[in-house]
């Protein structure tokens, strides 16, 4: 009984250690003075415990997920680079007219299923989401195994030169039989913040190297000159 109290007794001190110790996040979504006073909070609030639990019983459901990457379309897009991101426009469908059904028509409201031939948007929404859950859970619970799952998704996406993105949405939102890509097509990306929020907190992770800090940060600066000096990132207004 001596025993375990005295266990019970440095889990609760280990865990007072690591929040008064803890490190504010960099981050531009919320508030991380905020999210470092809820993290504090949640070793007396009985709420916020319930909501961590639940964060992480929602992240262990991604550590042995498989997710996709841009390689696993099974054509090349436009330019024949497999490492480029591609989609098609979902409101277009073929033109019932025409021969070979292009140009594309535009339907208003109605999805396209040919969108999901192409895998790249959803695996990256895919990928996106699993990072913003990921190092959250990290960051609460301070458990790294949700970190080192993070990082690998990061790594696999961005950095990895067999299965990276590259910086650039030339090939988003493809009109069949009319263009190879449009500046709409930024639209993919619109989760982008959330894992750069995922990244700032992942920087507390021993999990996260210095090569991967270089690394992110290099494919961030490209992507952000494509957007400033592209046809298609120029085109699509920033509101």
């Amino acid at each position: 009984m001596k025993f375990k109290f005295t266990y019970i007794i440095l889990l609760v001190s280990f865990f007072v250690i690591n929040v008064v110790n803890a490190q504010v996040p960099k981050l531009f979504l919320v508030d991380a003075n905020k999210v470092l006073k809820i993290k504090k909070d949640a070793f007396s609030n009985d709420a916020i415990k319930k909501n961590v639990l639940q964060l992480t019983k929602n992240a262990d459901k991604l550590i042995d997920k498989h997710f996709g990457s841009v390689m696993d379309k099974k054509n090349p897009p436009p330019c024949g680079n497999m490492h480029e991101y591609m989609s098609l426009a979902p409101y277009f469908w073929p033109d019932p007219s025409k021969p070979d059904g292009k140009p594309y028509i535009r339907k208003d409201g109605e999805r396209n299923p040919e969108r999901k031939v192409i895998p790249d948007d959803q695996n990256f929404d895919e990928l996106m989401a699993a990072i913003h859950e990921l190092s959250w859970a990290y960051y609460f619970s301070e458990n790294e195994k949700y970190a080192v799952k993070a990082t690998q998704l990061i790594r696999m996406w961005f950095l990895d030169t067999s299965t990276m993105m590259l910086p650039n949405l030339n090939h988003a939102q493809i009109i069949s039989g009319v263009d190879t890509g449009r500046g709409i097509g930024v639209i993919d990306a619109h989760e982008l913040p959330k894992v750069i929020d995922g990244i700032g907190l992942l920087r507390l992770s021993k999990s996260w190297t210095k090569q991967d800090e270089e690394g992110i940060t290099k494919w961030f600066n490209q992507y952000l000159n494509w957007l400033l000096t592209s046809k298609n990132g120029v085109v699509e207004p920033y509101k």
